[in-house]
């Protein structure tokens, strides 16, 4: 999501997740009345942190997920209409993978 999408941000907060590490949680509005999340998870002592962005739609449903993890930048949509269920997992190398067990709702759950 680019920042000078965003029209309001509405929520931040901390948490810490079921594996020990510290989660910053925004909430956020876009100008086109999307809506997103962005999960910073402090990943070790060095300072690496892992950021997983959630965008809804208007009506809230997942659209698509992205992670940017130690540089490594993966996006997951879902593989309807050419799979009835799954997703698709795409990274910067032009390279998808198919996971037809898995969901976007699955990703979101933090």
């Amino acid at each position: 999501m680019k920042i000078n999408s965003i029209r309001c941000v509405d929520s931040i907060r901390e948490q810490v997740n079921p594996r020990g590490l510290k989660q910053l949680i925004t909430e956020y509005t876009t100008k086109d009345g999307k809506r997103g999340t962005e999960i910073i998870t402090n990943l070790d002592a060095q300072g690496n942190k892992g950021i997983r962005t959630i965008e809804r739609d208007i009506f809230d449903i997942v659209e698509k997920v992205t992670d940017d993890i130690y540089g490594r930048c993966e996006e997951y949509t879902r593989a309807f209409p050419i799979y009835n269920k799954g997703i698709f997992q795409s990274s910067k190398d032009g390279l998808k993978t198919y996971f037809p067990e898995k969901t976007l709702e699955s990703l979101c759950r933090y």
